[in-house]
């Protein structure tokens, strides 16, 4: 639910729902990948998917026991060590993606409600992304949810 908030707020279409066919899973919610070996093991999940743009991996990092005031984290609750595990988590998955969907040029960690961490894979533009925190939220997240280039014109940077 929160990711398909997130997009209608960046003004992006919401993705689809996975469907069994692997291939035509471009953009969507769940996207299934396996071992190329074939091993057996069952399918892993991708949380969000889009073909030339992003991994996503989404967690929660509220816990059962977490008072009611939300909004801060610290190294006690484990939070980092989530978010490295979870973005490990993402690198997997792209290499797990099926021949004809190459690595994407980003990985995107999602603490569900709290941040967006933003990782470059080997397909990243390779000029440096000279840009703000706002203007990373603001701006880039929704061209690469759009499919386009991430760096942030002066234009959107004016207007952050």
């Amino acid at each position: 639910m929160f990711l398909s908030e997130l997009c209608d707020t960046l003004g992006v279409a919401r993705p689809d729902p996975s469907g069994s066919e692997r291939d035509y899973n471009d953009y969507v919610f769940e996207r299934a990948v396996r071992p190329r070996d074939g091993d057996g093991t069952a399918p892993k999940r991708i949380d969000l998917y889009k073909k030339d743009a992003f991994v996503l991996v989404a967690k929660q990092s509220r816990l059962a026991d977490e008072p009611a005031v939300l909004g801060k984290r610290n190294i006690a609750r484990g939070w980092d060590v989530m978010m490295k595990n979870a973005r490990q988590q993402a690198e997997t998955y792209v290499f797990l993606l099926d021949a004809n969907h190459p690595a994407p040029p980003f990985i995107i960690v999602c603490d569900v409600g709290h941040c967006l961490e933003l990782f470059p894979t080997s397909r990243a533009p390779a000029a440096p992304m000279a840009i703000s925190r706002t203007a990373m939220a603001t701006a880039s997240i929704s061209r690469i949810c759009a499919g386009k280039d991430p760096r942030a014109s002066q234009d959107d940077l004016a207007s952050t």
